[in-house]
């Protein structure tokens, strides 16, 4: 999976004629993680009483508090935000 993602990455940083901040790099690379530990481990049953599905994500418990303090409406980067988003589906896609 790590060869893959480096791939899929690689294509795209190529691909990408903006420069990324720090901050949108770094959410960027936490999608992708999301992405790749929301894969499923052993074939999906079809089965609709079993619901579970083993991913890499389930076996990993992380717990992360949120940020300590009051945020207004200039501390929410929508526009990085929305850049995030357009990364993270396109390495989705690919």
């Amino acid at each position: 999976m790590i060869g893959l993602a480096r791939r899929i990455l690689d294509s795209m940083f190529l691909q990408l004629k903006d420069k990324l901040t720090h901050e949108v790099l770094v959410t960027f690379m936490a999608e992708v993680a999301a992405i790749i530990n929301a894969r499923p481990l052993v074939p999906v049953t079809t089965d609709p009483d079993e619901s579970f599905i083993l991913t890499p994500a389930v076996l990993k418990v992380n717990f992360v508090a949120a940020p300590a303090g009051e945020f207004g409406v200039a501390d929410l980067y929508k526009c990085q935000w929305r850049q995030v988003q357009h990364l993270s589906n396109t390495f989705w896609d690919r």
